[in-house]
């Protein structure tokens, strides 16, 4: 079973660094690709003055796995956000977001020691149709600052054993088969 996603920019590994206009087009068509604007394993990364269209994308605008010190200030995000991975600080400021912020959804590096994803800040982000949504999976709770934000908060005894069941079931998927 083929796993992997397709997506339209991956960044892996990148410390500090930002991306702006001078370097992001979004793609035609956000529907050919998984994740927009995809990072894993990076450090003080992010964007600042872009608009990420994932309207339609197959999964995320924004998907961040692992890592630490995320951003995305001054951003147009259309389309929903993932924050996983056991991420140690992220920040979400002066956005406008149009679908929900996903906190500490399944990855597949979790384990059940994982830390949760943590230290996060959502500052003067707003939605154009109401509360900023965030739904909290293994996740803390992020500071919010000079925004409305509405928490659905997914309870341990719910994803605590889906995510065992995933963290077995990835594992087991491409065993082969004895004869």
């Amino acid at each position: 079973m083929n796993t992997s996603d397709k997506n339209y920019r991956s960044f892996v590994g990148e410390k500090g660094r930002t991306i702006t206009s001078s370097e992001w087009v979004n793609p035609v068509n956000p529907s050919n690709f998984d994740d927009i604007f995809k990072c894993s394993h990076c450090e003080n990364f992010g964007a600042d003055g872009i608009t990420i269209d994932g309207n339609n994308a197959q999964e995320d605008a924004f998907d961040a796995v692992r890592g630490s010190e995320y951003f995305l200030r001054n951003c147009t995000v259309l389309g929903s956000s993932t924050i996983k991975g056991s991420i140690d600080g992220w920040l979400y400021e002066d956005n406008i977001v149009t679908a929900p912020i996903v906190l500490g959804q399944f990855d597949n590096y979790w384990t059940p020691f994982t830390l949760p994803t943590r230290a996060g800040v959502i500052r003067r982000t707003h939605s154009p149709f109401g509360p900023v949504k965030v739904v909290l999976w293994d996740a803390e709770a992020p500071v919010v600052e000079g925004c409305e934000v509405n928490t659905t908060k997914i309870p341990w005894i719910v994803w605590f054993p889906y995510f065992c069941w995933r963290y077995v079931a990835i594992r087991t998927w491409d065993r082969p088969k004895l004869s």
